[in-house]
């Protein structure tokens, strides 16, 4: 081509971009114009407008796939989250239900002791056998009302610790999901 062809192929591609740029099709048509138009202008030489369009394609679908990974972590993040609140319920009504037993208990434990208390007050000196072979039983059974007690709480602490490693845990994958689909 000849410096004057080459000139009026980038009057002719600068009006082209112009008048695109009026219909409103300046994004896509315009940035691939304009590389070649520089193209021409800086090396005086045309490789090939389907090379170019077909580039601009691929930008353009690597856009779109960041978008859609963006998208598709966005709504990891909210599934985890609604999660990690369903979790969060689920072990505080656990945790409350174990709380009320532990009361019963230590309600039912304290009438025991009250029984056993009450029952020593009306039996006289005359019967220290039978107020022995009664406490003794009720030792036993408040005996057996402590270590259901403590087991009992042992299980609530057990399920607390158990709780807050899920809430930790949870809330480390929604660290990773944020870092890993950061761009």
């Amino acid at each position: 081509m000849r410096w004057s062809q080459v000139l009026s192929v980038c009057v002719v591609l600068e009006d082209s971009v112009d008048q695109l740029a009026v219909l409103g099709h300046i994004t896509y048509v315009k940035q691939v114009l304009s590389r070649v138009v520089c193209e021409l202008r800086e090396r005086q030489v045309y490789c090939s407008l389907q090379q170019e369009v077909e580039e601009e394609a691929e930008r353009k679908a690597a856009l779109r796939d960041i978008i859609t990974r963006a998208e598709d972590g966005f709504r990891r993040r909210d599934q985890l989250q609604k999660h990690l609140q369903n979790v969060h319920q689920q072990n505080s009504q656990d945790l409350k239900r174990r709380e009320q037993l532990v009361a019963l208990l230590q309600d039912r434990l304290q009438e025991v002791r009250l029984r056993t208390s009450a029952e020593g007050q009306y039996t006289g000196s005359s019967s220290q056998l039978l107020l022995f072979q009664t406490n003794k039983v009720n030792s036993r059974a408040q005996s057996v009302l402590e270590n259901s007690t403590a087991l009992l709480l042992a299980q609530l602490e057990e399920e607390r610790r158990t709780h807050q490693e899920s809430v930790t845990f949870l809330k480390e994958q929604q660290e990773v999901g944020r870092v890993s689909t950061s761009p």
